[in-house]
């Protein structure tokens, strides 16, 4: 069975189905369709019924991991699946699973203050932990957060030219 979407003549898998492909059967495709992701999962990381969670941001954590390990990305409001799943190395550009670390946020602080081109740095980076796919955001990730620092800067400096000290204003 193909996966989610296209060719209106096969349904969406069910749940059995899939956790049938990821035992060990690869339903055959249509000439065309790309195989999504049939792995073996371990039981405890599948979502069934009858899963309690302490709180609501434990089960979002939860889904959130394995739709990372199925290749989908989440988010409230939608129910299906329109279609084809991400690969393993393009999972990692959904916006639920890209995060920029402290440690990267002060690199990139490092190379804005001392002149590095973004493009520069963000290849640098992207060397540093062996490809993008190990990076854990985008460019445009990049550009936002140094974008936001700046107006940050310059608002601490507004703030100081008009009162002739700082106010210590950091928006967030």
């Amino acid at each position: 069975m193909p996966p989610c979407g296209g060719d209106s003549r096969h349904a969406q898998p069910t749940f059995g189905e899939v956790q049938a492909a990821t035992e060990s059967y690869v339903p055959p495709l249509k000439s065309g369709w790309r195989v999504a992701h049939y792995y073996k999962f371990d039981e405890e990381k599948i979502p069934r019924v009858g899963l309690e969670f302490q709180n609501e941001d434990d089960v979002i954590e939860f889904y959130k991991a394995y739709a990372k390990e199925v290749g989908f990305g989440i988010r409230k409001g939608k129910a299906e699946h329109n279609h084809v799943l991400s690969s393993p190395r393009k999972v990692v550009l959904h916006p639920c699973h890209r995060k920029l670390t402290s440690a990267q946020a002060n690199q990139i602080e490092m190379a804005s203050h001392s002149g590095i081109p973004p493009k520069s740095s963000f290849k640098l980076m992207v060397r540093q932990v062996g490809g993008r796919e190990n990076l854990g955001f985008i460019p445009v990730d990049y550009k936002n957060y140094n974008l936001c620092n700046w107006r940050i800067r310059s608002g601490n400096e507004i703030e100081e030219d008009n009162t002739g000290e700082d106010q210590g204003i950091m928006l967030l």
